[in-house]
């Protein structure tokens, strides 16, 4: 469902739940009264997008510009659509699909879990983390390409993704709000800076400075749950050294890791450094790497 859907909907995950309860507690059992419950949860979601015929102008029905999500220059323009011919239709195909995959891998399902439940939940101030090579963190900051929104939605005022040029009319409006220091622009760097959330605090914070971790543990899986949009290689390697730790530390199963993403806080998106570099602030999708507050990699 996109921005354009003023409706209360659950989208294409919460119809994906309706219907796999529905085949396992009947049709006439309404939803939560029945003895199964169905839960279709996010992971590292910050880079895809259910719409798989991808960005398409609206104007020439041409795909967008790639890098940019263009259409003619205009970011407006540039909307991702589904499978279905319209987002009602999409979001029922996307919902099935999710439903039948689950139902397969429930029903063929073979590895137990067995062991003990735990959990361990940590704060961490992210403004302020040592590094290596003596690099450190510093506050988030929102970027050009944050405006531009994402093909689910695109934003407004013409910005563009993956944008690295800032504007000197969009700068002026912005250092009114906050301008920010060479070190906050250094550190941000390829990305230019068009607020400086990390450093705005009225009427309240405008950006998560301390966010809270947790792993959650249930025998050999492990939730790993993060207060943030992770893209998918970025989820990739955080499961790979979560992994990597417990073997370090003794757990003799193999661990099963999977990331439990928008939990407890939002810290906007994460991704990783090779991403970031690439578009400087955003991907073609999601819009997601501008978001990120340039120090979780």
């Amino acid at each position: 469902m996109n921005n354009t859907n003023h409706l209360i909907s659950s989208d294409n995950k919460g119809l994906a739940a309706l219907m796999y309860e529905a085949d396992i507690n009947g049709k006439n059992v309404l939803p939560g009264k029945g003895r199964f419950v169905a839960a279709f949860a996010q992971a590292n979601e910050g880079d895809v997008s259910p719409n798989t015929q991808g960005p398409h102008c609206l104007d020439t029905g041409l795909p967008c510009d790639f890098n940019h999500s263009t259409c003619n220059g205009r970011n407006e323009m540039c909307i991702a659509f589904g499978p279905g011919k319209d987002m009602f239709e999409s979001t029922r195909i996307i919902a099935t699909n999710q439903y039948k995959k689950a139902k397969e891998l429930f029903d063929s399902a073979t590895t137990k879990l067995t062991g003990p439940v735990d959990f361990r939940h940590t704060y961490t101030d992210m403004t302020k983390q040592s590094l290596e090579g003596g690099r450190t963190t510093c506050p988030g900051a929102m970027g050009y390409s944050f405006a531009a929104g994402t093909t689910d939605g695109p934003g407004a005022f013409n910005f563009e993704q993956s944008s690295t040029s800032p504007s000197p009319v969009w700068n002026f409006v912005s250092h009114l709000i906050k301008n920010p220091s060479a070190e906050q622009i250094k550190c941000h760097h390829p990305k230019p800076i068009l607020l400086d959330t990390g450093e705005m605090d009225f009427p309240y914070a405008w950006e998560p400075a301390i966010v809270d971790t947790q792993l959650l543990r249930i025998g050999q899986l492990f939730l790993i749950a993060v207060p943030a949009e992770f893209t998918t290689m970025a989820g990739r390697r955080t499961r790979d050294a979560v992994a990597q730790s417990l073997m370090a530390h003794g757990f003799t199963d193999k661990p099963i890791p999977v990331i439990a993403g928008l939990s407890n806080d939002y810290a906007d998106y994460v991704t990783t450094f090779e991403e970031y570099q690439v578009v400087s602030g955003s991907s073609p999708v999601e819009g997601a790497n501008d978001h990120v507050q340039n120090v979780l990699f």
